[in-house]
């Protein structure tokens, strides 16, 4: 292992946590929609009740969507590099499915929460 492979495995270990966060914030994000919608609706409030701020919390959702974007796009150009330049940035430890055919190293963890949704009649 290179000096090289080190620095690639240190830049892909922080380039993962920072995907992670952005996915952690998206997560929470909905979770705070629906706490919004749900909450309003069970007390009784009436629509506009929040509504300035729900199109706050909308733009900021898009932006960090945005964002997980550009990070992915980061991520696939830093592998070209590391790849061109023959460093092994897998030296650090698990590296996730990068095709999505579900064979990721290491398990998902469930995020969120789940509610109760009521029986409609």
């Amino acid at each position: 292992m290179t000096n090289a492979d080190v620095f690639a495995g240190l830049v892909a270990q922080d380039l993962r946590g920072l995907e992670h966060s952005l996915d952690e914030a998206l997560a929470k994000a909905g979770s705070m929609l629906l706490t919004l919608s749900e909450g309003r609706r069970r007390a009784g409030l009436g629509a506009n009740v929040g509504q300035h701020a729900l199109v706050s919390v909308g733009d900021t959702i898009a932006g960090v969507i945005a964002a997980r974007g550009d990070i992915v796009k980061a991520h696939s150009r830093f592998a070209r590099v590391a790849d061109a330049m023959g460093m092994d940035y897998t030296t650090m430890g698990p590296l996730e499915d990068k095709h999505g055919d579900g064979s990721s190293e290491t398990p998902p963890r469930p995020t969120g929460r789940q509610i109760q949704v009521p029986a409609t009649v």
